[in-house]
């Protein structure tokens, strides 16, 4: 596949707006999703994706979806 970066921009924009959804949602309903407490989860989450540059990725027990989209985006 071939993306330029304002594909990969609008991409990633569009991660966000999902990521930002999820966790007004989870707020409003209680919801323990990993940024719940403190973006640093998140963020640190995000850090070792990138650092490790793994192939594959399985998340074991999602709420909804939260880790997995932080952990897609920054996969090689």
């Amino acid at each position: 596949m071939n993306y330029n970066r304002a594909s990969i921009k609008m991409k990633l924009t569009k991660a966000e707006q999902v990521l930002q959804r999820i966790k007004a949602a989870a707020r409003e309903r209680f919801m323990p999703i990993i940024d719940y407490g403190g973006e640093e989860k998140g963020e640190l989450l995000e850090k070792l994706v990138k650092r490790k540059k793994p192939k594959r990725a399985l998340e074991i027990g999602t709420l909804v979806g939260y880790s997995a989209i932080k952990i897609a985006r920054n996969l090689p």
